[in-house]
């Protein structure tokens, strides 16, 4: 999204960190392995009133970074300030801090929707990458806050699952685990920011293998038990842009830091490693601002946002030229395949990627 510098642009969601600190050191990190360059800390006063300001502005507000959000003892404050600004707000957590009093005091703030990660489907699977017992405890914190609720599927609760090929196999586990839990949907998320081999090996989408049947009876299982089923795709596809949508949504670092998508702006000092698809390479930090020091409108409007927003409106632009009025037919199927063949071509050249977003999985449509 490009604007003039006289229209304030209305905005997706926006991605908050609250604070950088974790009571975690899972193995699926890149903080297990890269520490001591760990920068944590919790968002301020002044950058949150910033984005209470702007509040108004955006869609939703997730509360969510590199840490765990409900170490903020304010964290419920924090939620009633956002919903007086009138947009949606959504917290994600390990499960490890929540309790009664912590669930009934989001839930009167008005949290709009509750997430818990979980690392595989028992404790067994979760707890060796998690931490030992982490897994009990994340599902009494999931039944915990689900009793507090006054209104059945109000704040709905979802639960994160890491997709490792283990996971991937035990997936139906998984769906019956959240039948019994009583939650309201299971979502498939991607391995993406990895730094280590043995992190790459847990990344799902790279196994074909361990797919198929598994995949069909997990389906199958989650529509009988009534438990709604996200899943990520499997395969890469050619897309202009991917799903964080950094031309609408931007994410804020709890050191006040904006960055189009969070994977850009961990909590690490220096330089750092991280395996791609690509292969691997060292990365910094890409941050186009602070709002402890610049409003948001002045970040948005500086002209390097505004072309690495307008790399990827380019690519949209082919893509949905290209692909427009094909008709479904044989003949349509050697059109679309002419048209996909360009677009490769063309985001492999011309239109690729800002430098930051290449070989990131969710750009290949993972």
């Amino acid at each position: 999204m490009v604007t003039s510098p006289n229209t304030p642009p209305r905005f997706g969601n926006l991605q908050v960190e609250v604070s950088s600190r974790c009571n975690l050191r899972c193995r699926t990190c890149i903080a297990h392995e890269l520490h001591g360059q760990w920068q944590a800390e919790d968002l301020s006063p002044e950058v949150f009133a910033r984005i209470e300001e702007i509040a108004p502005r955006c869609r939703s507000i997730h509360l969510q970074g590199w840490g765990e959000s409900l170490l903020r003892d304010d964290l419920p404050q924090l939620v009633r300030r956002l919903k007086a600004r009138g947009c949606l707000v959504t917290l994600s957590s390990n499960g490890t801090i929540m309790n009664a009093a912590l669930a009934r005091a989001l839930i009167d703030a008005g949290l709009d929707s509750m997430a818990f990660s979980l690392a595989g489907p028992s404790a067994d699977v979760a707890d060796p990458l998690r931490g030992e017992g982490t897994f009990d405890v994340a599902c009494e914190s999931i039944r915990s806050f689900i009793r507090q609720r006054k209104t059945p599927r109000h704040p709905p609760v979802l639960i994160n699952y890491l997709l490792t090929p283990r996971n991937l196999r035990l997936l139906s586990r998984a769906v019956v685990l959240c039948a019994r839990l009583g939650v309201d949907g299971l979502k498939g998320t991607h391995m993406v920011h990895v730094c280590t081999g043995e992190q790459q090996a847990l990344i799902a989408y790279r196994r074909p293998g361990d797919r198929g049947q598994g995949l069909f009876w997990s389906r199958a299982l989650a529509f009988f038990r009534r438990v709604p089923l996200w899943l990520p795709p499997m395969e890469e596809e050619l897309v202009p842009i991917c799903d964080k949508n950094p031309g609408q949504n931007f994410f804020v670092a709890a050191d006040g830091s904006l960055a189009p998508c969070v994977y850009l702006a961990p909590p690490l000092r220096g330089s750092f490693p991280v395996l791609r698809t690509t292969g691997k390479t060292t990365a910094s930090r890409f941050t186009l601002g602070n709002l402890g020091q610049q409003t948001l409108d002045t970040i948005w409007q500086d002209d390097a946002y505004q072309h690495f927003r307008q790399r990827f409106q380019a690519r949209l632009q082919l893509y949905n030229s290209l692909l427009q009025g094909i008709p479904a037919n044989s003949e349509g199927a050697k059109r679309l395949e002419r048209a996909l063949a360009q677009i490769k071509e063309r985001f492999a050249t011309d239109l690729q990627a800002p430098e930051p977003c290449r070989g990131c999985a969710h750009l290949l449509g993972l």
